[in-house]
This record gives C-alpha cells, sequence and structure tokens, in this order.
C-alpha cells in the first residue's frame, strides 16, 4: 500500500472460512502483537453476527481487526493457525481480504489480483495410485483424530459413497490430504486418496466456503446440476 493510504489504514477486513471457535486464528501486522481473533477483539459484520459470528453457524463470515501497527511504505501481514492440536478441524481460510480506514472505506481495489488456484488445474498427485486410492477410500480403518481412537466410518461412509462431494465442491488436493493425515493416514496414502477424487468424472462447480444448497434468484438461469454449488456468498 502506499504512504497516503497507510495513513488512513486502520482496520485489516477478512472474510474467513471455518473460524469455528474463537482464537482459532491470531493476525500479526509488522511488530506488532499477535491478535487472537475472536468475538471480543474484532468486529463481526451485522448479520453474520445475528449468526453467531466466530463459532457461529455460518461457515463463512466477515470481520474487520483494528490494527495499530501499520507502518508508511510496505506492511508485512501475517495469519497463524494457533491449535495444531484441534481435534476438530485442520485450518482455516482467508478467501477475501482488504483494509480499511477510520470511515470504514476498502483502501484495496477489489480488482487487485491476489493468487488464487484455479480447481480447473487440479490433477492427480500420482495417477498411478488411483486403485489404491479407491480401496483406501472404501476400506481403511480411520482413527477419530490426531491420538484419538479407531473409528468404525470409512472415508466414504461420512461423504458420497464415490467421493464425487470433494470434486463437485472443488476440494484441494491439499485439503483431502491433510484431513486423511488428520484421520490417522501418512501423507502417502493422502496423496492416492486425493488421486482417486481427482479421477472421478464430476465437474468442480461449488468451493468448500461457498454454502452448499443455499438457494438464490440468479440459480434459475444456471443449469440445474449447478443448483447444489450454492448461490454464492453475497446473499
Amino acid at each position: 500500500m502506499t504512504g497516503a493510504q497507510s495513513k488512513k489504514a486502520k482496520n485489516i477486513w477478512i472474510l474467513a472460512n471455518n473460524l469455528s471457535y474463537d482464537n482459532k486464528a491470531s493476525i500479526k501486522v509488522n511488530d506488532g502483537a499477535w491478535i487472537d481473533l475472536n468475538n471480543e477483539s474484532v468486529s463481526v459484520n451485522q448479520k453474520d453476527k445475528l449468526y453467531g459470528g466466530i463459532g457461529g453457524s455460518l461457515g463463512s463470515i466477515r470481520v474487520s481487526i483494528p490494527i495499530t501497527s501499520f507502518v508508511k511504505g510496505k506492511n508485512s501481514i501475517k495469519f497463524k493457525y494457533n491449535r495444531l492440536d484441534d481435534k476438530v478441524s485442520i485450518g482455516y481460510r482467508i478467501v477475501k481480504f482488504n483494509i480499511l480506514n477510520d470511515a470504514g472505506k476498502k483502501l484495496l481495489d477489489e480488482t487487485l489480483d491476489f493468487t488464487k488456484e484455479n480447481p480447473d488445474n487440479w490433477t492427480a498427485p500420482n495417477t498411478s495410485d488411483i486403485i489404491n486410492g479407491k480401496q483406501l477410500w472404501e476400506t481403511t480403518q480411520l482413527i477419530q483424530y490426531p491420538g484419538g481412537n479407531n473409528i468404525k466410518a470409512k472415508c466414504m461412509d461420512c461423504h458420497t459413497s464415490s467421493g464425487m462431494d470433494l470434486e463437485y465442491f472443488s476440494y484441494s488436493n491439499t485439503a483431502i490430504i491433510e484431513r486423511s493425515k488428520f484421520h490417522g493416514l501418512t501423507e502417502a496414502e493422502g496423496e492416492q486418496i486425493a488421486s482417486y477424487i481427482r479421477s472421478l468424472d464430476i465437474p468442480r462447480y461449488g468451493r468448500p466456503w461457498n454454502p452448499p444448497y443455499q438457494p438464490g434468484p440468479q440459480l434459475n438461469g444456471k443449469p440445474i446440476e449447478w443448483w447444489a454449488a450454492g448461490a454464492g456468498l453475497a446473499l
């Protein structure tokens, strides 16, 4: 950001997915202290606050964070996942990001090109592992969480039996591999499962942060196979 903008900068605004409990994430600007994100330390969008804000019923919420450590010129902004011993989640996503002045105006151009992965470019980590990945998906023994007990359910029991939901809602190879490791599999086994999922002939319409099955008037103009992907976060 420019020096002139830095003088005005007062808050960081984010659209975050899976901030499922207080203090799961924190943010640091330059040499300032780490700020834990919770319903007391941030300002939650009024609509999202009605659903509980951080830790509420919405998968994706908008919050602004007061920052006192902005400087003139270049600024370093870091996010951190605080709970590596989390027995529920493997992390969170920052979907959108901006800087606000004291009047709440966004200082970064909405068209600013942040690097984003294109799901259409995803391929299997190893195409020779597809058969093994399918077998792991259907039969492998899972644990509840790292260090937890064995569970009866297989991958296919909590997802669709084929795994097509991970393709349809565009879960990345990284997400599939890390969740596999969360349930006791190795990195290599996670790659095999991701290879199997990537082999499915299913279009990637949704994204994990776009609420599935969310209705909206614009869906009427799309083919019915798009409808489960959700109408977007703007509604």
